[in-house]
């Protein structure tokens, strides 16, 4: 009883139960992503039906039975995280961001931290070379993203770019900015 009272008050203290102000989870929508994943489990579908049950080698030069098991079980993993990956941010007195599965526990940029926030608009692929948590290509900084072309830009003091795309980026922009005030 004194271990769950001791916990639950450690818990109940943590700055990760302070008040939150806006949250949004994101997920990988692209119709194009979703297409091109079941389109090559298609193929390795049938290339496994064929080569193990019919005993016809897949491919000019095809991989051992237990190569191509190997390989679709992989990719049935692959397929799996894509469907689990989520961009997760908070903002309770501070931004808290995580990648799930890919972070374990969020990162925190302190509102102290920013000098200047802004809506903006980018291409994912040509500013920063795709989804995912990236650092841009011509210094633009840090992304966060699984979709969409739109988000915060952050500032900081230290000179550093941190871009966090948003399905909903003006209330991002208005969370950030009633944190600020405060």
């Amino acid at each position: 009883m004194f271990i769950r009272k001791y916990l639950y008050s450690n818990i109940c203290n943590n700055s990760m139960t302070k008040k939150i102000i806006f949250h949004e989870k994101q997920k990988f929508r692209q119709p194009w992503i979703w297409i091109g994943l079941f389109a090559f489990l298609l193929i390795q579908l049938y290339g496994l039906v064929q080569q193990i049950f019919f005993n016809i080698p897949f491919g000019n030069k095809p991989a051992s039975n237990l190569t191509f098991i190997i390989i679709f079980i992989l990719y049935i993993g692959l397929m799996f995280l894509f469907k689990i990956i989520n961009l997760n941010v908070e903002i309770r007195e501070d931004i808290y961001i995580r990648f799930y599965p890919l972070q374990k526990s969020f990162t925190k940029i302190s509102i102290k931290d920013i000098k200047k926030y802004y809506i903006r608009t980018y291409n994912p692929i040509v500013d920063y070379g795709g989804w995912g948590i990236r650092y841009g290509l011509r210094s633009r900084g840090l992304v966060y993203n699984v979709s969409g072309n739109k988000g915060v830009q952050l500032e900081l003091f230290n000179g550093k770019l941190i871009l966090i795309g948003s399905q909903n980026s003006e209330k991002l922009k208005n969370a950030i900015e009633s944190i600020k005030k405060n």
